[in-house]
């Protein structure tokens, strides 16, 4: 029971707390709602504020009169209430206050028995109507003291308030709270500036502000710094200049006379400018001719370029024209380009050849100069092999052009080994040096078109023979008759040399090309797809003209000997398994992976470019060079059976003198005589042996010296690793005739180790010495079939001698790559998805 009366007295608490606060609750309800709906930040600030400073004011005067002299209810006063309010709802109960009744005491509490008796049932029936009393629900009697219900007011504010501004509330609340009050104005005038370089400059805009507003910033643009010096602006930027609240603006540029430059009215007070800055040193703006604001700054000319050789041009090991330089400008070179000039004809046209511009500098860097090399292959053209003058040009965005000194050069011209290529080319030649012998080269040309054997009976080069003759002949004073005529003899005599495969590989270094910008400018993977699938196709045609190139010539047996670097031998399906790698690498998003293939892949492709047939004089001394590797191989293996036959003695003889296979014996030892007496009965028996061994030595060791006298013969040189071996063996023959196993196996050792290091070495120099340079085709079959060949590259090239290696990924992160894109494709799919999460997976599989 007392814990009925306890929470009876909680319940009056609450009940008068309500009575005497209700006023403050609702006035801080219609804050809320107010605020909820957003309606204070639209009123005028002086209003917002003066609200706020009414609805604090009187929440605050409402709580000071609701608890002032608050009277807390007692013990005595809940046991009434829950007499009084808390009995059954039935009225049979003939009872009242029960909790009272109990505290009663009989009047004779010594009475009779029937007196006891019955007061003991009053107090049964007392006790069981209190348990039946309730703890009563707090009843404030709001409606006699709001008749009119001024509280719901604040109740509906704040239930709309939430309902309109979820999502928003607590914003909404900070704007309540914080009135925006009007500034005083403190300046007449604003102005916003706005400086635009030159788009080829790549500088960011520049903003200037003067007053109290700016609009500049808001705008875009870098601000300028207010104590960083001179404002550095390029020549040629455009100004446009908006000012507000002023008469008579102008804008002043120090430095040029000191013209002032009016703004045009376009209303409502303002004032707009449009100008281009050349120079000056101060900007500054005027109103009615008085100065309200200047900046002081910097006209930063725009520099020419600057363009010069760092050595002589030079031919490269493909008959392209090499040409060092350094070149720069301060915002990049637009065009950049080579002029050539024939020095013994100056009326002849100009020839000019685009070439790569050099990178930009850094932004904000002065001019630099960058150093580079260009390439070009100007062997089609009909000044090929002829003297020249040739000078580079580069022009900056500005319209300002450089050219650098000229330098004298021969321009390459290709070798042919065809005999009628050569013939063709030499007329060609000719007809370029000196027009006037076009007719001399007419009959020249008719007459090896009567020799079709010469060319295999070949009709398009008949057909393109006796064209060119008769173009060539009738052509006259007619220049582009003539120069389709030398454009036809060169397709001709690339036919001949090597039946289009030139042609193919130009369509190889295009498509090559092509595919690296798409990879750098990170074009879409479809555009990237369709390039590398062209890529693979000119890539095949590239390979089956080769292919029947080489099938075409004489073929040479096998050799499994050391291949110098110089020659090469081709493996297309190790080729397309690198190109089917750099698929995988640009479909996982590995696109710097796929570069970086790329940039392998396109070094085995040019070394195919470069590629070039054996003539029969060169296959011929190919062969001989091959039967000298394979006599050095059974020299080597000769020396490795001698060397093992000289390991066997020392081991079944080890009491030899000075082997170095024997314990010498300790000093006092009981067996030394026993062992005297064995070695003696050895030695005959050793003796003979080793004998032996020391004659096959001599005659391996002459057998290398011949080899040797015919490899100077052929080369001119003999290889030094070559000469150590001979030494090494002459030793071991020396120390095996005075029974020394030891030192002749030691010296048989060092002859073996020459013998293998001297085998590339003297195939290098065979190689130069037949002259064939890198890129020298030998058409040999592969040894393992489709496959590649063990130890070497695509190329069939030694592998382990370049130390650059392509980082990809490795098959676990492939395939940890590969599962991650599944899933997130997989989730993608899930249009269940929050759309927040869908837009988040599509960003991810875009970087895919």
């Amino acid at each position: 029971m007392p814990g009925r009366i306890l929470l009876t007295r909680a319940s009056l608490l609450a009940e008068r707390l309500w009575e005497r606060l209700w006023p403050a609750l609702t006035l801080a309800a219609v804050f809320f709602g107010l605020a909820f709906l957003d309606i204070l930040p639209r009123l005028p600030g002086w209003l917002h504020l003066g609200l706020l400073v009414a609805l604090a004011a009187g929440t605050l005067a409402a709580l000071v009169l609701g608890l002032r002299a608050f009277p807390w209810p007692s013990r005595h006063e809940a046991r009434t209430a829950l007499e009084t309010r808390g009995a059954p709802g039935d009225h049979r109960q003939p009872y009242h206050r029960p909790l009272t009744a109990l505290e009663d005491q009989p009047s004779r509490p010594h009475g009779d028995t029937l007196a006891a008796g019955l007061w003991e049932a009053h107090r049964a029936r007392m006790l069981a109507a209190a348990k039946r009393l309730s703890v009563p629900f707090p009843s404030p009697r709001m409606a006699s003291r709001d008749p009119v219900g001024v509280r719901a007011v604040g109740v509906l504010l704040v239930v709309v308030g939430v309902a309109i501004g979820w999502g928003d509330l607590g914003q909404r609340l900070e704007r309540a709270l914080n009135p925006t009050l009007p500034a005083p104005s403190t300046a007449p005038l604003t102005a916003d500036i706005w400086i635009t370089p030159p788009a080829y400059t790549g500088r960011a805009p520049l903003t200037l502000a003067a007053g109290t507003e700016s609009d500049a910033e808001a705008a875009g643009g870098v601000a300028a710094p207010q104590a960083a010096g001179p404002l550095r602006v390029p020549e040629g930027s455009a100004v446009v200049a908006l000012v507000h609240g002023a008469d008579d603006p102008a804008l002043r540029v120090d430095g040029t006379g000191g013209a002032t430059i009016p703004f045009e009215a376009i209303g409502d007070g303002s004032h707009r400018l449009e100008a281009e800055l050349t120079a000056g040193q101060r900007l500054a703006i005027l109103d009615d001719g008085d100065m309200v604001e200047s900046w002081p700054m910097t006209v930063v000319p725009d520099m020419p370029p600057t363009v010069r050789f760092t050595g002589p041009p030079e031919e490269t090991s493909r008959w392209r024209l090499r040409l060092p330089y350094a070149a720069g400008d301060d915002y990049g070179i637009e065009t950049f380009l080579v002029q050539i000039t024939r020095p013994d004809r100056p009326d002849a046209e100009t020839l000019e050849v685009d070439l790569a511009a050099p990178a930009p500098g850094p932004a904000d860097a002065e001019l630099v100069e960058q150093p580079g090399r260009a390439a070009i292959d100007l062997t089609p053209h009909p000044w090929a092999g002829l003297p020249v003058t040739v000078r580079l040009k580069a022009t900056d965005a500005a319209g300002q052009t450089a050219y650098s000194d000229p330098i004298d050069t021969l321009l390459p011209e290709r070798q042919f080994q065809h005999p009628v290529a050569r013939a063709i080319a030499a007329v060609r030649k000719e007809v370029a040096r000196d027009p006037d012998q076009a007719r001399d080269a007419a009959k020249v040309l008719d007459q090896i078109s009567r020799e079709p054997a010469r060319f295999s009976h070949d009709s398009v080069v008949f057909l393109g023979l006796r064209i060119a003759a008769d173009r060539l002949y009738h052509s006259g004073e007619d220049t582009a008759e003539r120069d389709g005529v030398l454009d036809l003899l060169w397709d001709l005599a690339i036919r001949l040399e090597d039946g289009g495969l030139t042609l193919a590989g130009r369509d190889l270094e295009r498509a090559e090309d092509a595919l690296r910008e798409a990879l750098e400018n990170d074009a879409p993977d479809a555009e990237v797809e369709r390039l590398m699938q062209e890529l693979q196709q000119a890539l095949q045609r590239f390979s089956e003209m080769m292919a029947e190139m080489m099938r075409d010539m004489p073929q040479m047996p096998p050799f499994d000997g050391p291949m110098p670097d110089t020659m090469q031998t081709l493996d297309p399906q190790a080729m397309q398994e690198m190109l089917d790698r750099m698929r995988e690498m640009n479909e996982l998003g590995a696109r710097d992976a796929a570069k970086a293939m790329l940039d392998e892949l396109s070094r085995m492709m040019e070394a195919m470019r470069n590629m070039r047939p054996m003539s029969p004089e060169q296959m011929q001394q190919m062969q001989q060079a091959q039967e000298m590797m394979r006599e050095l191989q059974d020299l080597a293996r000769e020396q490795e059976r001698l060397l093992e036959e000289t390991f066997r003695q020392s081991q079944q003889f080890p009491q030899s003198p000075l082997s170095p296979f024997q314990q010498p014996p300790m000093p006092g030892q009981q067996q030394q005589g026993q062992q005297q007496q064995g070695q003696q009965g050895q030695q005959g028996q050793q003796g003979e042996q080793e004998a032996l061994t020391a004659a096959e030595q001599e005659a391996l060791r002459k057998r290398l010296g011949d080899l040797m006298r015919r490899l100077g013969e052929m080369t001119g040189q003999v290889p030094e690793n070559l000469g150590d071996a001979e030494l090494a063996m002459r030793r071991a023959e020396d120390a095996l005739r005075g029974q020394q196993p030891g030192p002749a196996s030691q010296a048989q050792g060092e002859a073996l180790e020459a013998l293998r290091d001297g085998m590339g070495q003297s195939m290098q120099q065979m190689m130069q010495a037949m002259g064939m340079g890198q890129g020298m085709m030998m058409p040999m079959p592969m040894p393992m079939g489709r496959g590649q060949m063990p130890g070497r590259d695509p190329l069939g090239r030694q592998q382990g001698m370049d130390p650059d290696t392509v980082e990809v990924p490795t098959e676990p992160e492939e395939k940890r790559a590969r599962e991650l894109l599944e899933e997130l494709r997989r989730r993608a799919s899930e249009r269940d998805r929050p759309a927040d999460e869908l837009d988040y997976l599509r960003r991810l599989l875009r970087q895919f």
